[in-house]
């Protein structure tokens, strides 16, 4: 756990970890496998958190002028395919991509997308094979694979070497690894792994507004609330949580498999990050009460002060 508050680290804490035991084939992702989780050496699986680090990459895309607009057609990215052609950048990015998608059962049911495509040896075409249907919000680890095969089109790198560069770098992170599918194409579904401290100095970016990054207005345009998904909103690439006792304002969050947990209060200058291991869910870190009590903890240190109260 690593609590910021105005730039300043003022929780930290390790806990002991518990390896997972081996079921079944070992691989990357059989996520019982202690090879890969929860770490790879020094840095902790992200799961789909990586999604929203994947959406800080588009927005420096952007700036860049390797991408037009969120409003960029999707489809000539993707020839051989037969796209609706009105789809654009923005539905991917706020998982309105209009096709056929199971991701609401156990990864262990042979219904599951997400565990097929992991299966499966060409992510993208699997993707881009399922069915058509009306474009609403429907939760997918597949498309965040076309963004990252638009990326790495767009750019002409691979999302190894841009996310290195262009966000690693200027933000002082220099330990990471990128899981790849079995065609080389990150895993920008949940195949980034990081340290909680660097997790939560990602946070952070998303508090300075820094123009070396990313243009300001992709912070904002973010974190507006795109679509509902059931009690919260989501943006792009982001959960937006409600901000207790502030109706209409919200607590972004990035969420991951397992445990992983980013919270932003840019109205409080707080980032908090959690990583676990916890495949399942049982007994997970409840995101809900988390916005809470870090709404309190805000509330009770005001501006300016230096440590955390005491419970």
């Amino acid at each position: 756990m690593v609590l910021l508050h105005r730039g300043e680290t003022v929780f930290s804490a390790t806990y002991p970890a518990v390896k997972p035991t081996l079921l079944g084939e070992p691989g990357m992702y059989n996520y019982t496998d202690p090879t890969w989780h929860p770490l790879i050496k020094d840095v902790h699986t992200m799961q789909s958190i990586t999604k929203t680090v994947l959406s800080a990459l588009v927005g420096i895309a952007l700036k860049q002028g390797y991408l037009e607009s969120v409003t960029q057609k999707v489809a000539p990215f993707f020839p051989q395919a037969d796209l609706d052609s009105e789809l654009t950048l923005e539905d991917l990015l706020t998982m309105q991509a209009g096709l056929a998608w199971n991701e609401d059962v156990a990864y262990e049911d042979p219904r599951n997308d997400w565990a097929a495509m992991e299966r499966s040896q060409d992510w993208v075409k699997y993707v881009l094979s399922k069915g058509t249907e009306p474009r609403r919000f429907n939760y997918s680890s597949g498309v965040p694979m076309l963004i990252a095969s638009i990326l790495t089109q767009a750019t002409g790198r691979s999302i190894e070497s841009y996310s290195k560069t262009e966000l690693f770098a200027p933000l002082g992170i220099g330990s990471f690894f990128w899981k790849n599918s079995p065609m080389g194409l990150a895993d920008t579904q949940g195949g980034l792994y990081l340290s909680t401290a660097d997790l939560a100095k990602f946070g952070s970016l998303y508090l300075r507004e820094d123009p070396g990054v990313f243009h300001p207005s992709w912070i904002r345009e973010s974190f507006q609330p795109r679509v509902a998904a059931d009690d919260w909103q989501y943006g792009y690439q982001w959960w937006l949580l409600p901000y207790p006792g502030r109706s209409g304002e919200f607590v972004p969050t990035a969420l991951g498999y397992g445990g992983q947990r980013l919270f932003v209060l840019p109205r409080d200058q707080m980032v908090a990050a959690f990583t676990g291991w916890n495949p399942g869910g049982k007994d997970s870190l409840p995101v809900e009460q988390v916005v809470q009590i870090l709404t309190r903890l805000a509330e009770r240190r005001g501006p300016g002060t230096a440590t955390v109260p005491s419970p």
